[in-house]
């Protein structure tokens, strides 16, 4: 386990599997640190805007343009939430 899946705070990752289905259409299959862009079916420019406003309604964010760039995989995502106290 490394340092960030030891500080995500409980229900996080459930919180986040939550947001991933919904955004993404995805039957339950667990999260993948390596997701992103080009590995997740509709996780194109449009479908990485979907899931930012989803992530900022979800969590109560708000995420900046350097957030929008970071967002690279679910482990970065986690990342950013970790560092956004969620």
């Amino acid at each position: 386990m490394d340092e960030v899946e030891q500080r995500v705070q409980p229900g996080l990752e459930q919180r986040l599997q939550a947001v991933f289905q919904s955004v993404f259409h995805l039957s339950g299959a667990p999260l993948q640190d390596d997701w992103g862009p080009g590995t997740l079916e509709g996780w194109d420019s449009m479908g990485h805007l979907t899931l930012l406003a989803a992530l900022e309604q979800e969590f109560k964010i708000k995420l900046e343009m350097d957030d929008l760039i970071a967002m690279d995989s679910v482990k970065a995502i986690k990342e950013l939430l970790v560092k956004k106290e969620v």
